[in-house]
């Protein structure tokens, strides 16, 4: 899943990914959310900010509202190769439709 950021009239992106059979087992994640979630991001030219081997995952929300669709809800600091780290949320829950 791809986000699409504005920020200070730059354009940016996340690319948000579920290990394992997270979406096809339909598994809610209510915490962290550090093992069931992938978060690379672009800002500011540095690619892949956001690994959780160097990011820290406060709290993850995804819940599955029927059919093939979910919402997530996420905040974190997401933390770049260089060490620079930026402060990332959602603003309330993402709607998403997925395939598998």
């Amino acid at each position: 899943m791809f986000f699409d950021l504005e920020r200070d009239n730059k354009q940016e992106y996340c690319e948000i990914s579920f290990p394992g059979k997270i979406l096809e087992n339909k598994t809610e994640i209510d915490g962290p959310g550090i093992n069931n979630l992938l978060i690379g991001c672009s800002f500011d030219g540095y690619k892949n900010v956001g690994m959780p081997i160097t990011s820290e995952y406060f709290n993850t929300t995804l819940k599955f509202i029927g059919g093939n669709k979910a919402t997530l809800n996420f905040h974190g600091e997401l933390v770049a190769d260089h060490g620079v780290s930026y402060e990332a949320r959602t603003v309330g829950p993402v709607e998403f439709e997925y395939s598998l």
